[in-house]
């Protein structure tokens, strides 16, 4: 009897402790626990720490122009960027932190949010827009992220010795130019003809050896239109 009545009073003690966190988090208040990379603890509220809020506005930015976690772990994890203990930042990691609702000041409680007593580190349509992108399909997000520019001649042309050209590209002036090249030239130098092909008409000769010459030496700075085969 004496056990059962031990139980029951533990029982209504842990009851009215989480009846009093849920009427704390209604309010807003900060009640314990892990504190989000971004704010620190103090006269038990939470306040900004500005050098962790920095790097999670860029994570959200990052988000936004790639609009995949795996590459943004990728980047944080080429500038060295940690989480608060160190240890290297991965799509767990980010995927919580995409989704706390913390950094928007409110205060979450069993799923259900509330206005908090802490600033925000993130505005709204920030939180909007990234969020936007991760209502879609994680399948659907990956292949948006891998899926390369289309290649319309690839397979389609060869070089003199009849090597497939694969599709490339360069960048001059900030602009995006896309050419083929064969991958033998690249290795090789210029590819000897085969035998019983027929030669390049004259008229393409030229385009053709400037175009081998700056390829065998990989100069990708060389104009992209050196080699207009049709």
């Amino acid at each position: 009897m004496l056990l059962s009545f031990a139980q029951f009073e533990r029982e209504i003690a842990g009851e009215r402790i989480r009846d009093k966190i849920a009427a704390s988090k209604a309010k807003g208040m900060w009640m314990g626990g892990f504190v989000p990379l971004g704010y620190r603890v103090k006269n038990r509220k939470l306040v900004i720490d500005e050098e962790e809020a920095a790097t999670v506005r860029m994570i959200f930015e990052w988000f936004l122009k790639v609009g995949s976690a795996t590459l943004v772990a990728r980047a944080l994890n080429a500038e060295g960027v940690t989480s608060r203990r160190g240890k290297p930042i991965d799509k767990g990691f980010l995927y919580k932190l995409l989704n706390n609702r913390v950094y928007i000041g409110d205060a979450v409680h069993k799923g259900t949010a509330y206005p908090g007593e802490h600033e925000a580190i993130l505005s709204l349509d920030l939180w909007n827009r990234a969020h936007s992108i991760l209502q879609a399909s994680p399948r659907v997000r990956a292949r948006r992220t891998r899926t390369p520019e289309p290649a319309l001649l690839k397979g389609l042309i060869f070089g003199p010795a009849g090597g497939a050209m694969s599709p490339t590209y360069t960048r001059k002036a900030g602009r995006l130019y896309r050419y083929y090249v064969s991958q033998s030239v690249l290795k090789l130098g210029p590819e000897p003809a085969r035998s019983g092909a027929s030669p390049l008409p004259r008229s393409k000769r030229r385009s053709w050896t400037s175009y081998a010459a700056c390829s065998a030496r990989r100069r990708l700075s060389c104009a992209p239109g050196a080699w207009r085969g049709n």
